[in-house]
């Protein structure tokens, strides 16, 4: 009746709940009940159609709109929790690449590598960086001038 009338009052909004409750049907009610708040909410604020419902709010949750909202909400979170894992899964597989490359190159110039060069560099979540200190592996003359390399960048960050 809210989407019906002029002005949105809240005695218009009560008569609608009496109206839903005449009705024998608990699943219609449900049904009918959801659709209410669902119209009211295009014109009263939130917290007041909760107040409003409390009493309703478990029928409200046993609706079959109400459930595919909450399935679909579910459905998104989890879809956005994958995207994102997925992101975060690449963003750390090239850090890792990168990190082996910077390795792999030192230990081929300059023989065994000490652990603390392989700690620092796993410090160091940018791939800029790890895309810098790369190019740096091939040019410098020692093991020691990239630790004292890569001693500065993780001063800086």
């Amino acid at each position: 009746m809210v989407l019906l009338t002029k002005e949105k009052k809240e005695e218009v909004l009560a008569r609608s709940k009496e109206l839903i409750f005449e009705s024998g049907d608990e699943k219609w009610r449900a049904e009918a009940l959801s659709l209410a708040v669902t119209v009211a909410g295009r014109y009263f604020p939130k917290d007041f159609l909760l107040k409003f419902f409390k009493e309703e709010m478990k029928m409200l949750r046993e609706a079959s709109i109400v459930q595919d909202w909450i399935n679909e909400g579910i459905e998104k979170g989890i879809e956005k929790g994958i995207e994102k894992g997925i992101e975060k899964g690449k963003k750390s597989g090239k850090l890792e690449a990168l990190q082996e490359d910077i390795l792999d190159i030192l230990e081929e110039r300059f023989g065994i590598i000490k652990k603390g060069v392989s700690r620092k560099l796993e410090l160091i979540d940018d791939p800029a960086v790890l895309k810098s200190l790369h190019k740096k592996s091939i040019k410098v003359a020692s093991l020691d001038e990239f630790a004292k390399i890569l001693d500065e960048v993780l001063e800086e960050e």
